[in-house]
């Protein structure tokens, strides 16, 4: 369509861009005199009357939605045949057209905060995505974020096939050229397994990765390769690109990206949280910096506002209103020099005395920490460890764990001063817990993460970890500790 062209009540302003998902145009809605944007659906992917009613059904639900970072949906139809999408207009530019080179660790935050807060809000309405990609992200010229197109992914779905169908849908048929779909695409949607929220979380990791390292995780020279590398290989590390990215943003992204969505973030809001916590933290040690250690350029304008105004002062009375602009910046800097220096030990005889919590992890069996050795002689580690610990002015707080446990946000808002778990307490209890087998890896595995995650998210927490079997733990302690240099001086065996 061409500028002033009508399409029913729309008026065509100019081209906004073509697509295999259809033409965008910028148009005036002549019923309300306001811009939107009106997306054109290609008529191929509306001729299964089945499929377009779940698409239609689902974007009605969008337009339900009331959020800043979701595109608002105006109306869904069709004229002469032509089914047709209004939406409202961001005046912006896609993720994509805004970096195209690794960007700063906050703002890249930032954007995913925005981006995880709309999925939070679709996924609690029952609507995924499916589809999370730079493309798909407008950011506004103010830096508000806008996530498009929900409910087209579903649209263009297979709604019956193999798994090859699948692919071939996502994968361009010429040799070497990918979509940008499938660099996206979560192992579960590689496989054409029933998606649910957890495929979003995985696309919104890859986002960030990106957005950080400046390169995709997983994107090879062609689709097939691809997917391979989505479905087989683990990314590199992002602070080998960068080492100035905090470990515990790298603790995040690789939560997103575990390949068992079993082991991912569970939900986008427990993401949000963990993203909005880093930030804040990260933003308050940068003022704290910037306090204490004024830059060369900030201390000599100090100096010269200071010796300007001492100047004007000593120049007699007419002038005395100057005195009070000194007393105005040096006793608040002064103020805020004392508060710096001095409140540790303020905080210290100020908070109330607060008995502190030790949190015992065991075994899905209430009370009890899993251990075949203990549990063949008929004692428990946990009845032990709590006798011990009884008479202490402690809190106990007890966490029933097992092979599929996931709560680590709940043990960070205990804010333990100390764990002790047990080295097996993430192994199946069914099968025992034999070091040289594959699922007491698995097991290493999880609690690694799980230490390394807590570790981060609270830098005081400290950790007794205990095993009968001796002879392994040793190697097992040192190779965590090369892993994990915080770890040093808080990990006890």
């Amino acid at each position: 369509m061409k500028a002033g062209q009508k399409f029913g009540p729309y008026e065509v302003v100019s081209t906004l861009g073509k697509g295999g998902m259809g033409e965008v145009y910028l148009a005036r809605d002549t019923r309300l005199g306001r811009q939107v944007a009106l997306k054109l659906l290609p008529r191929a992917f509306t001729q299964d009357q089945e499929r377009l009613g779940r698409f239609e059904l689902e974007a009605r639900a969008v337009s339900a939605l009331n959020h800043p970072n979701i595109l608002t949906i105006h109306e869904v139809g069709e004229i002469d045949g032509q089914r047709f999408i209004a939406t409202e207009f961001v005046d912006g530019e896609t993720l994509r057209q805004r970096f195209t080179s690794p960007i700063e660790t906050t703002k890249a935050l930032h954007i995913a905060e925005q981006i995880a807060s709309a999925l939070a809000e679709a996924h609690s309405a029952g609507i995924i995505h499916r589809d999370i990609k730079p493309e798909n992200i407008m950011i506004r010229q103010d830096g508000i974020l806008k996530v498009l197109d929900f409910g087209l992914a579903k649209l263009t779905q297979i709604k019956e096939g193999s798994q090859e169908d699948s692919t071939r849908l996502l994968v361009k048929t010429s040799t070497g050229s990918v979509m940008g779909t499938v660099a996206y695409m979560s192992p579960e949607q590689a496989r054409g397994l029933p998606l649910d929220a957890r495929t979003d979380i995985w696309s919104l990791g890859v986002v960030l990765y990106e957005m950080l390292a400046g390169s995709g995780p997983f994107i090879r020279a062609n689709g097939s390769d691809t997917l391979v590398s989505i479905l087989e290989r683990e990314p590199r590390s992002l602070n080998s690109f960068s080492p100035e990215i905090p470990e515990a943003l790298e603790w995040i992204v690789t939560k997103t990206l575990t390949k068992d969505f079993d082991d991912r973030y569970q939900t986008a809001r427990e993401l949000l949280t963990d993203l909005r916590r880093l930030r804040q933290q990260l933003n308050t040690a940068a003022e704290l910096k910037r306090i204490t250690e004024p830059g060369p350029a900030e201390g000599s304008a100090t100096l010269a506002t200071f010796g300007k105004l001492n100047a004007n002062v000593s120049g007699g009375g007419s002038k005395k209103w100057t005195r009070w602009a000194v007393l105005l910046l040096a006793v608040p800097a002064l103020l805020t020099t004392l508060f710096i220096w001095k409140s540790a030990s303020w905080f210290k005889s100020a908070a109330p005395q607060v008995a502190p919590v030790v949190v015992l992890m065991d075994s899905p069996l209430p009370d009890r920490v899993y251990d075949p050795e203990t549990r063949k002689n008929g004692g428990t580690n946990a009845d032990d460890i709590t006798d011990i610990l009884r008479d202490l002015p402690i809190v106990i707080e007890k966490e029933n764990t097992s092979a599929l446990w996931h709560r680590e946000d709940q043990v960070l808002r205990e804010n333990p001063a100390l764990i002790v778990i047990h080295r097996s307490c993430f192994a199946d209890a069914a099968t025992g817990f034999d070091p040289q087998s594959v699922s007491a890896q698995v097991a290493d595995n999880k609690l690694e993460t799980f230490l390394g995650y807590i570790s981060l998210g609270n830098p005081n927490t400290k950790f007794l970890v205990y095993t009968r079997r001796a002879e392994d733990h040793a190697a097992w302690a040192a190779d965590l500790g090369k892993r994990f240099p915080k770890l040093s001086g808080r990990f006890l065996r």
